[in-house]
């Protein structure tokens, strides 16, 4: 949203189609600003949104359809625009399939986990998302493709679904490490001696709340440390993650959040002494930037990105010389052994810690970034 801020005294017009969850119209000097719900979204409210995202991500026929309907809200022809931006890969395939002129820019994201699937496990080259993947990098109707990028992994993905190196569309580069430093204020630590605990994510296999669980009771029956843990999200495992919190005894030190916007969730941030985190790389940057310790599972080029951004003694990355896919109850165990040696750690040193070693080497705040991909979209528009 505030990307297009830098557009208000651009001499063009934008009209701007979304589907951002509580972001409604917004206002523009030059254009408007459109809201509609029936875009993909990752996040489904009901089984009937459900089904809707599931084939308007693996149906091309039903999206392009669907989006079809959908820009009938624009106020001109699709084909009379100067340039399209399709945010994400699901729109940019429907797009390019009625979509006549070359004039389409495709963002894509999370392009570290995807890589390493590929490069991993042959059965990805023939899935039929990386097929459709595969036809953006390489079509002619696509003008450039840019990636949001903390490392090399979407370089590594562009080669491997390039066909043709001289034809393909543009690769762009932007780099946003996700740094949005801010400066919150002071931290309190250890509230009255009790380690708070944080995990932020969504509730689906894989995303390590079990494992945060059993940290926290192993905490408490082996270590005899006070402990409390707040629990942000939701999914499909929450039922299992409540039952497994009773069936340990965890209920009195474990609190359920839901899922919170990034406004709510300062709270939790700036409350946390420890941030477990088992996947993705927002949440280690957000706790980072509320002045809380991380403790992470390897993921992508994780303890690359943190060690050139911060100082080794905020953050503790686990298990970095094993893959983060599909991974076995082996690597979960040591996951565990190093998190709670992680923990002790912390719990003994805390003092040693203060609030300006969060101060990361290289701050980028979103306005920046803003102006960074305005000038790269308006030397595409008049360059």
């Amino acid at each position: 949203m505030k990307v297009l801020r830098h557009f208000e005294t651009c001499d063009c017009v934008i009209h701007f189609l979304h589907n951002a969850p509580g972001q409604y119209p917004l206002n523009l000097t030059n254009g408007k600003s459109f809201y509609h719900d029936l875009l993909f979204c990752n996040v489904a409210g009901n089984n009937l949104q459900k089904m809707h995202n599931i084939l308007f991500k693996y149906s091309a026929i039903y999206a392009s359809i669907m989006l079809k309907r959908i820009i009938k809200i624009l106020p001109f022809s699709i084909d009379d625009y100067d340039l399209i931006i399709a945010e994400g890969w699901v729109i940019a395939h429907a797009v390019i399939t009625f979509v006549k002129t070359r004039k389409i820019i495709a963002r894509i994201y999370g392009t570290t986990d995807l890589t390493e699937k590929i490069e991993r496990n042959a059965f990805w080259k023939m899935n039929p998302f990386l097929r459709k993947l595969r036809t953006i990098v390489n079509s002619n109707k696509i003008r450039s493709i840019i990636f949001n990028s903390t490392g090399s992994r979407s370089r590594d993905l562009f080669n491997l679904l390039s066909e043709n190196k001289t034809n393909s569309p543009q690769a762009v580069y932007l780099d946003m490490p996700n740094i949005l430093f801010v400066m919150p204020e002071v931290k309190k630590r250890m509230v009255n001696g009790t380690l708070n605990l944080l995990h932020v994510g969504r509730m689906i296999e894989n995303r390590g709340f079990d494992l945060t669980l059993k940290i926290l009771d192993i905490l408490r029956r082996n270590h005899k440390v006070s402990v409390k843990a707040v629990l942000v999200g939701d999914g499909p495992v929450r039922e299992e993650l409540e039952e497994m919190c009773r069936q340990l005894h965890l209920s009195d030190c474990v609190r359920f959040t839901g899922k919170l916007d990034i406004n709510q969730l300062e709270k939790y941030y700036m409350d946390a002494d420890i941030l477990l985190n088992c996947y993705g790389f927002n949440p280690v940057i957000e706790g980072l930037n509320f002045k809380t310790f991380v403790i992470t599972r390897e993921y992508g080029e994780m303890q690359y990105i943190l060690e050139r951004y911060y100082a080794k003694k905020i953050f503790r990355v686990c298990v970095k010389d094993q893959p983060f896919v599909n991974i076995g109850d082996d690597i979960k165990d040591r996951y565990i052994e190093e998190a709670i040696s992680a923990v002790k750690s912390y719990y003994e040193n805390v003092t040693d810690i203060a609030d300006k070693d969060f101060t990361p080497r290289v701050s980028i705040n979103i306005d920046d970034f803003g102006h960074q991909v305005f000038h790269y979209y308006h030397d595409a528009i008049f360059g």
